[in-house]
């Protein structure tokens, strides 16, 4: 049975990537729209947004979209890794339905 599943991202970056954090945020803006809140930067600098994409019939068209788009995100984010495999970014990109199945899709 296919159930209809949530997905949401918070993104966190270190608060001397101001640029790169405006770059991921309207990168963001652009797959996503008004699904992106604004940045919010907590006292000791650091910038976080949520990503909230609207739950989707898992198979359905919308949800491959929003698994594609997903996907483009999270390689745009990768591509801000250090040689250490570190990143200026943290990410966490939560799945969440409507029987109480939680997954942890992606973190870095």
């Amino acid at each position: 049975m296919e159930f209809i599943t949530n997905n949401a991202m918070i993104v966190t970056a270190l608060p001397s990537f101001k640029n790169e954090v405006k770059k991921a945020h309207g990168f963001a803006k652009a797959l996503f729209k008004d699904s992106v809140t604004p940045l919010v930067t907590n006292p000791i600098g650091y910038q976080t947004f949520f990503i909230s994409m609207t739950g989707a019939l898992e198979g359905s068209d919308r949800y491959k979209e929003f698994e594609s788009k997903r996907g483009e995100f999270t390689e745009f984010i990768d591509s801000f890794g250090f040689e250490d495999d570190s990143n200026l970014f943290q990410l966490v990109d939560v799945s969440y339905n409507e029987v109480g199945e939680i997954a942890i899709d992606n973190s870095l």
